[in-house]
């Protein structure tokens, strides 16, 4: 409705006359003969405008029909035609205004229009702020709008941050009675400015003290109009989450300067997007001018022909990862461990790839001194205690009691030896090998080690409970440390017909083996070899890197491996892995 449609005035009285107002084109005028007619007639039709009641007791009490509206629209316009007591208390009850009958007609025309202009005015501007409360809640942002220094308006968001439940708990207070600001310059003469237009406040980072805590925050102030008057509006953006990420990003940008390894990362048409300092010192390039060179003109040409085909892969979606040798003019010649990754677009497509190098020339060499010492106690040592071996055979059986005697110590000390050459053998090739993790049946594994140790301790008595869908991703020896296991529970049981068990269980996701014999306990200096601290003497057992076999092999799976006492007696070694 636009203030140039007509007024829609509901005159009651009781005769049906509409005393001095008749409809033309500015008032639209329908009359009604009784109280309950009246207030029907506002509950049914909303366009009522204004109403124009007689006082006439009994059949018409005006003063009773202005209370009803009243209590259904405190703002609608109520002019009552009543004299002395009665115009009091149509007064003290809120009318609009009060005649007598002798009023002029062109002058209750003029108070009507004056009185509905009034009330449209506010309606619409009612109508306004409630559009404005509207959107302003719907804002992710606190926003205040203060006038004289007191909340005019809170949205939800600042509601929460001031630890109100309702608007009309705000509204009316001290604007910075219950909110204050470190770090910006906020009292009433600058919000007092603000609101005239004098000043603003541009996004300044300050820290908010509120009843409900303490955030960082982002401020900004503009003046604006409210409900017709001037104005302070004040954004107050929550950075919280915002200075989180920015740790995190420092922390993420400190740790990948501080990588000893070459990470980057480029678009797609090989161009850097970044690289850290250890790329670019290895390939003596200014860190503040590589975003935006291309890979070419970064490495040499030989390597970049060596290395094109594996970017071709990387951006077609695969994950690539290759050696590579390069020559380097301070180092000399390196060999490198290349990882290429695809960086994928929101739409799905691979917008670029990350580089991760790591120089792992001192590894590999470390890896071919393990095979070295491997080679050189296999031959070297073994063809010595062979030698030792064949001569104390020969004492053994030729010699006297006494020498034989000895004879035999020196077979048996010979004998594990060799065995602990065996051990220290599977020992570097787990070292030496990239480490490999599959997915295997626990049930198969074990079963299969229990065979091959019934064939070289026929007399042993081995039980295994194991369900047969148990599985686990475990690294490639596993296997061989069941053998491990196996074979030291039987070897150092003592008995002439050792007894094993083999328990396998499952709980939530992972899988426990427990491997459990009634022999002697394992000493603790035996025990401690799983520990980065323990200390390995093969020399008085055997077993020592036995365990330190078996321990590799178990945190190469992700798993644990514990020791504790079998009831009543004896060794229970606990494996448990990832199921």
């Amino acid at each position: 409705m636009t203030h140039f449609d007509p007024i829609h005035v509901l005159a009651v009285a009781t005769d049906g006359a509409t005393h001095p107002l008749e409809t033309n084109g500015r008032i639209d005028v329908s009359s009604v003969t009784s109280i309950d007619a009246a207030i029907n007639e506002i509950d049914r039709n909303g366009g009522v405008e204004c109403v124009v009641c007689d006082h006439d007791p009994p059949m018409i009490d005006g003063v009773a029909l202005l209370e009803a509206i009243r209590s259904r629209a405190p703002d609608l316009p109520v002019m009552l035609f009543a004299n002395g007591e009665a115009a009091r208390q149509a007064t003290a009850a809120g009318a609009t205004d009060t005649f007598t009958g002798s009023v002029d007609p062109d002058r209750v025309t003029t108070l009507v229009e004056q009185a509905v202009e009034y009330y449209r005015a506010k309606r619409d501007r009612l109508a306004a702020e409630a559009r404005a409360a509207t959107h302003l809640d719907a804002a992710r942002d606190a926003i205040a709008i203060v006038q004289d220094g007191r909340f005019a308006f809170a949205n939800t968001r600042l509601l929460d941050l001031y630890g109100a439940q309702r608007r009309e708990h705000v509204v009316g207070e001290p604007f910075l009675a219950a909110l204050s600001f470190e770090g910006i310059e906020m009292d009433e003469d600058r919000l007092a400015a603000i609101g005239n237009g004098e000043r603003t406040v541009e996004a300044v980072d300050a820290t908010l003290e509120s009843p409900a805590g303490t955030f960082p925050v982002e401020v900004s102030a503009q003046p604006t109009e409210w409900v017709g008057r001037s104005a302070a509006v004040l954004i107050v953006r929550d950075i919280s989450e915002v200075r989180r990420v920015e740790e995190r990003l420092r922390n993420y940008e400190q740790a990948v300067e501080s990588s000893t390894d070459l990470l980057a990362a480029l678009d797609a048409d090989q161009r850097f997007l970044f690289a850290n300092e250890t790329y670019c010192a290895y390939h003596g390039v200014d860190q503040t001018a590589i975003e935006g060179q291309s890979l070419s003109d970064v490495v040499s040409a030989d390597a970049y022909d060596r290395l094109e085909a594996h970017v071709d892969r990387v951006l077609a979606g695969e994950t690539i990862q290759y050696e590579m040798v390069r020559n380097h003019p301070a180092l000399g010649s390196r060999l490198l461990d290349v990882r290429y990754y695809p960086l994928w677009g929101v739409d799905g497509e691979v917008r670029g790839y990350g580089s991760t190098i790591r120089d792992i020339t001192e590894r590999n060499e470390r890896i071919n001194q393990l095979h070295k010492i491997d080679r050189i106690l296999r031959h070297n040592a073994r063809n010595s205690l062979n030698v030792i071996t064949g001569h104390a055979e020969l004492i053994e059986s030729e010699g006297s009691v006494t020498t034989r005697s000895h004879a035999s110590k020196i077979l048996e000390t010979s004998d594990s030896l060799l065995d602990t050459f065996d051990k220290e053998r599977r020992i570097t090739r787990l070292l030496a090998d990239t480490p490999n993790r599959e997915r295997v049946n626990v049930a198969t594994v074990i079963n299969a080690a229990v065979e091959t140790i019934r064939e070289q301790f026929p007399d042993a008595r081995i039980s295994v409970s194991a369900p047969s869908g148990a599985t686990v991703t475990a690294s490639t020896h596993l296997s061989a440390a069941m053998i491990e296991l196996l074979e030291n529970a039987i070897i150092h049981g003592e008995q002439s017909a050792p007894t094993v068990t083999v328990d396998v269980s499952t709980a939530e996701d992972t899988v426990v083996i427990e491997i459990a014999d009634p022999g002697p306990p394992i000493p603790d200096m035996e025990v401690d070899v799983v520990n980065a601290d323990g200390v390995i003497d093969p020399l008085n057992h055997g077993r020592g890197l036995g365990l330190w076999f078996v321990s590799l092999v178990v945190r190469r799976s992700g798993g644990s491996l514990a020791f504790a006492e079998n009831d009543p007696s004896g060794n229970v070694v606990r494996l448990v892995l990832d199921g």
